[in-house]
């Protein structure tokens, strides 16, 4: 078994102040009185046009004693909001020791290539502090169909079956976590009965149609009992010989011409998978934990139904 294949991310445990998006003015408490400044944390940023809802966070600088409102709009460039973007709301109460996040969704405009599309949000008015020198921010939508590791980017249905044949589908999102490599996708979702470890589905992906499922990968430490354990979403398969579920390297799959279907090999199963962590390493397989449930294809969501 390839150890080095499982992405290993060990949860860290950190106090984060809260994200939040307040769509009215309504929180209630004394307005900010300090010297403190509100904008943006950059004057540019880009995102995938296929990233669905994203969060702009709002930086604030200096002590805080109370609110701040601001008021951010959006100016159309070559993106056209309604058609390329939606604002969710422009209008952010941001409390005291929090941070706040602009909200923006994304629209994906299928599989038409395009160059990059831009749009700019500016804070147009604040109260209780004052505004920083980054008061706009460029927002350019990067286009993802020219390239065929992006066109597989979005939200599938997977479709699956427990062991006495009832469908148990779920859904899965696709991205590639912001790596540069082209090399992994990574599946977010698993079966609804799965304990709901944080592991998540690596695809290794190839430019020749296929993809290979090589395990998913863990995000902390367990206790067992007998011993401390990683969990990690992984390929079964069954073997009749032994009567018994096998864990897997890998599995293969392929993607269709039109970049919308994933259909995995005959017979595949998922599962969790208990490895034992001892000395700073992983040492053996201990069992399965959640499943099997055999999966066959993903298949891409409308994108109204996303």
């Amino acid at each position: 078994m390839k150890f080095s294949k499982i992405f290993l991310t060990l949860a860290v445990a950190a106090a984060f102040t809260a994200c939040s998006n307040k769509t009215e003015w309504d929180i209630e408490g004394d307005m900010n009185t300090t010297d403190a400044q509100v904008g943006f944390e950059s004057a540019t940023v880009a995102y995938n046009e296929s990233d669905g809802l994203v969060k702009l966070p709002i930086k604030v600088t200096g002590e805080r004693n109370g609110n701040i409102k601001i008021k951010v709009e959006a100016t159309d460039g070559t993106a056209v909001q309604e058609q390329h973007y939606i604002m969710t709301s422009g209008d952010l109460t941001i409390p005291a020791e929090e941070v706040v996040s602009l909200e923006f969704r994304l629209l994906d405009d299928g599989q038409e290539e395009n160059d990059a599309r831009e749009f700019t949000l500016t804070i147009t008015s604040v109260e209780g502090a004052a505004l920083s020198e980054i008061s706009t921010c460029k927002v350019t939508l990067k286009d993802v169909d020219a390239n065929p590791f992006f066109k597989l980017f979005g939200t599938y249905v997977a479709e699956a079956f427990d062991l006495e044949g009832n469908p148990c589908n779920f859904t899965v999102t696709i991205d590639d976590e912001a790596e540069a490599t082209e090399k992994y996708l990574y599946a977010a979702g698993q079966p609804d009965g799965f304990y709901g470890f944080d592991t998540k589905w690596i695809l290794a992906y190839s430019d020749d149609g296929t993809l290979t499922f090589e395990y998913g990968y863990w995000d902390g430490l367990y206790n067992f009992g007998s011993f401390t354990g990683v969990v990690t979403l992984m390929p079964f398969f069954y073997n009749a010989a032994t009567e018994k579920w096998v864990p897997a390297e890998s599995a293969s799959a392929t993607y269709n011409e039109t970049y919308d279907t994933i259909t995995f090999e005959e017979g595949m199963a998922v599962g969790t998978g208990v490895y034992v962590y001892e000395n700073s390493q992983i040492t053996s397989y201990a069992g399965r934990y959640d499943g099997p449930v055999y999966v066959t294809k993903f298949t891409k969501a409308v994108l109204g139904d996303q």
